[in-house]
């Protein structure tokens, strides 16, 4: 059996190897476990590709090399993993894409530890979302430990919330992991678009502000598949963009004038993009 197993230096990177290596043993003889751990330079790959500084590269991998001895440390307690046999590799990349081209050499099994916060899963996008879509293998997704300022809202939950979400981690035989088949910020960018139409309505600028629901409308069907919630404030800004080369082009008559009525409009747009964006996290959230 082969295991590989992320490790991304966060809080749940040591649970997620001490599950794999937990996995390895309960399999027997000749098992293996591979502890991956991806990095990138500042800015990614092209904002290196734009300003290459070759002593901050290498101050980066060794960060992330001292990243991956901590964790292989924390999991193991100092002692070794009990004749599991686990190879420690550092690989420069994206993280899913490194850990989806490792389970596609032979691995049995797939396992790393849940996103961070969730602002970091808006921006960045979930690694373990993208994993369990796209793998080969069964896929094992494990929460960290609980924070220290999240300890008494824990006690409220109900019982079995920890291991239903641990259980989250779908395993696939064979065949890649479904997603959600439609993105939540896209229905509920087109609600709050159709909110910004009518505000605009109101105002006076009925047939610029449907031209500009028709732009946020089709920046959400583009783009909402594949996009995180964090990006519908530029597809505001692009609805905003059509919407005033529109009014401009056409000669028509604004209910507002001047460049303080230009910043509100975008500011209306954007506003009315964030509140469908926050609430499409909150109903991530809570499935």
């Amino acid at each position: 059996m082969r295991v590989v197993v992320g490790v991304s230096g966060s809080p749940a990177g040591p649970a997620a190897l001490h599950r794999a290596v937990a996995e390895a043993r309960r399999a027997g003889g000749g098992a293996e476990v591979l502890a991956l751990h991806a990095w990138e330079p500042p800015g990614g790959a092209p904002g290196y590709l734009r300003s290459p500084c070759p002593p901050l590269l290498s101050a980066v991998r060794a960060a992330a090399e001292q990243r991956l001895d901590e964790a292989l440390a924390a999991a193991s307690g100092g002692a070794g993993f009990d004749g599991v046999p686990v190879t420690a590799r550092c690989v420069r990349g994206a993280p899913a894409a490194a850990l989806l081209a490792a389970a596609d050499r032979g691995a049995d099994l797939l396992g790393l530890g849940a996103a961070g916060s969730w602002w970091r899963r808006g921006l960045r996008g979930s690694v373990p979302a993208r994993c369990v879509r796209a793998a080969r293998c069964p896929v094992l997704v494990l929460p960290g430990p609980p924070a220290a300022g999240r300890a008494g809202r824990a006690g409220r939950r109900r019982p079995g919330r920890g291991a239903v979400r641990a259980g989250r981690a779908r395993m696939s035989a064979g065949s890649p992991a479904r997603g959600l088949p439609v993105d939540l910020s896209a229905a509920l960018a087109l609600l709050t678009g159709a909110g910004t139409a009518a505000a605009l309505g109101l105002l006076g600028e009925l047939r610029p502000g449907w031209f500009a629901l028709t732009a946020f409308a089709a920046g959400c069907a583009a783009l909402g598949g594949r996009s995180r919630p964090a990006a519908a404030p530029l597809i505001g800004l692009a609805a905003w963009l059509f919407h005033n080369g529109f009014a401009e082009h056409r000669h028509a008559e604004l209910g507002w004038s001047g460049p303080a009525a230009e910043t509100g409009r975008l500011a209306l747009l954007i506003a009315a993009a964030l509140l469908g964006t926050l609430g499409a996290t909150a109903a991530r959230r809570a499935r």
